[in-house]
């Protein structure tokens, strides 16, 4: 909770430090200056709990500090004069709005990705492979190819290697080795194989009930699904019950999760099994998301999905993340170049980080490779309150990110925001009610839950047009989408059934 608030405490203590200082009536002042106190207060309590070490906590406090002597150095200033005071603090309010409140929602997020023990994955340079081999056994490591793309004349994923280290190298043997490959001339590009994990904000919440839902379909369920009725899915099942309206195919779905738990009552009808050990989901995310994308509807069990009578959706799962919710990048971007190779129209990622910059690459090539096979990547753009461009894979080109909305069309709060991302959308993501394994049901928040939404509308668009590529499924979903209340902070709102009948004219 404290955490939470720090970014409010901070302009707290700014706006009553900058109001307090330009009060000249006592009773307002001491209104100010408690605000001041207060926030100070609640500041320093926020920042003791945020997870990080003394040195990272150091830096905050110095920042901070200097940000409020700045002001109130300016204020001192400008005190003496009631419009200059005015105009410094509308200036801190916009400064506020525009850019700090960002950096201080940032200071809460781990400055450093998490990374797998020893394991750096690096893109070999225009050299013999065995060149790098031999330096990382000199080393007493060892190396081996992280990627097997089918089709290796349309990508350079081929030409990336795991780099095992032995034991366990600390973060500064693993950034020396980095450096040295580099100036070896060994790799184009290296970094450690991050770690990804789920979001504790995907927490079980009790969600809205609505009764016109349960007129649509024979799922008893069907009304604790709220986005049914904000997203008009009734019309939408009109029209896909049209006699004229008949798919190509029905388009594949590949969920890269945690596994789904593909003998579930209300996924095994739609469900295409790949591989054993992926039909198995301990953790419970993979099966809620899959739900949500492509239940099978009118079966008399649980809920429902977009697909009114199972002819245009089927899902599959690929497991790159572990019974605990975790994986690393190499696992994830092997399930993707895997969901390509299998021929998935839609690659829906419920999953991500936060990034740094080089981080892009792989994931970059990633996503290219399976474009270039025909699937279209949906990724969640992440529950950290913040801008999704500091967020992997949201901020990758090629992918369209989802951001989450509540039932009020809000942006839900713990939804990030994707203004800068070319391909942003948003869905309903809190309060979301679907499948979880062994034949149960449950509602979880999170732009988890946002993301099969989209993947699932796009689903139906490639099974009428299974040639439409990223850009032009995107364009029709943006043309056809509904603005939501905080506008391109959340991109637009899917309306499945215009973005059906767009294809239709």
């Amino acid at each position: 909770m404290l955490i939470a608030i720090y970014p409010w405490a901070f302009t707290g203590t700014l706006i009553g430090l900058l109001s307090w200082s330009l009060a000249r009536n006592f009773s307002i002042g001491l209104i100010f200056r408690s605000l001041f106190f207060i926030g100070s207060l609640l500041w320093i309590l926020a920042i003791i709990a945020v997870p990080a070490d003394i040195i990272h906590k150091a830096g905050i406090i110095v920042r901070d500090l200097l940000v409020l002597g700045i002001a109130a150095l300016a204020m001192q200033w400008a005190r003496s004069n009631l419009s200059s005071g005015l105009l410094l603090l509308l200036g801190a309010g916009l400064f506020l709005h525009f850019g700090y409140l960002e950096t201080l929602r940032a200071s809460l997020e781990p400055q450093t990705p998490a990374y797998a023990e020893s394991e750096i994955l690096a893109d070999l340079a225009d050299i013999d492979a065995q060149s790098l081999a031999s330096y990382a056994e000199e080393q007493g490591g060892q190396i081996f190819r992280a990627f097997k793309p089918i089709d290796s004349t349309i990508t350079d994923l081929d030409e990336y290697y795991m780099i095992d280290l032995p034991g366990r190298a600390t973060v500064r043997e693993v950034k020396r080795f980095i450096s040295e490959i580099s100036k070896l001339g060994l790799t184009d590009w290296a970094e450690p194989n991050e770690i990804i994990t789920l979001t504790p904000f995907e927490s079980e919440t009790q969600g809205p009930s609505t009764s016109n839902s349960a007129k649509l379909v024979n799922d008893p369920d069907v009304d604790k699904q709220w986005g049914f009725e904000a997203l008009d899915i009734g019309e939408l099942y009109k029209t896909l019950s049209l006699k004229t309206v008949k798919p190509v195919r029905p388009a594949l779905i590949a969920i890269l999760d945690t596994g789904v738990d593909g003998k579930h009552e209300d996924l095994k009808d739609a469900y295409l099994s790949t591989k054993t050990e992926y039909d198995i989901d301990i953790q419970g995310h993979g099966t809620h998301v899959a739900g949500i994308a492509a239940a099978v509807s009118n079966n008399f069990k649980g809920i429902a999905s977009f697909d009114p009578a199972h002819e245009f959706i089927r899902v599959t799962s690929i497991k790159v993340l572990s019974d605990r919710g975790m994986g690393t990048q190499a696992n994830i971007i092997n399930g993707m170049i895997e969901a390509a190779d299998l021929g998935a129209d839609v690659i829906s990622m419920s999953l991500g980080g936060r990034s740094n910059s080089e981080k892009e690459i792989a994931y970059e090539n990633a996503v290219k490779y399976c474009n270039d096979k025909g699937a279209i990547v949906v990724v969640a753009a992440g529950n950290s309150n913040a801008n999704a461009r500091h967020y992997a894979p949201a901020k990758v080109a090629g992918v369209i990110a989802v951001s989450a909305i509540n039932s009020n069309f809000e942006r839900a709060p713990f939804s990030n925001s994707v203004q800068d991302i070319k391909y942003g959308l948003a869905a309903p993501g809190d309060q979301i009610y679907s499948t979880i394994p062994n034949n149960g049901y449950q509602s979880f928040r999170g732009t988890s839950m946002a993301c099969p939404h989209v993947s699932s509308v796009v689903a139906i668009i490639r099974s009428f047009e299974p040639a439409l590529n990223t850009d032009q499924v995107y364009e029709i979903l943006y043309r056809t989408g509904t603005e939501s209340k905080d506008g391109n902070a959340t991109g637009k709102i899917i309306n499945p059934t215009a973005a059906v009948r767009a294809l239709m004219d």
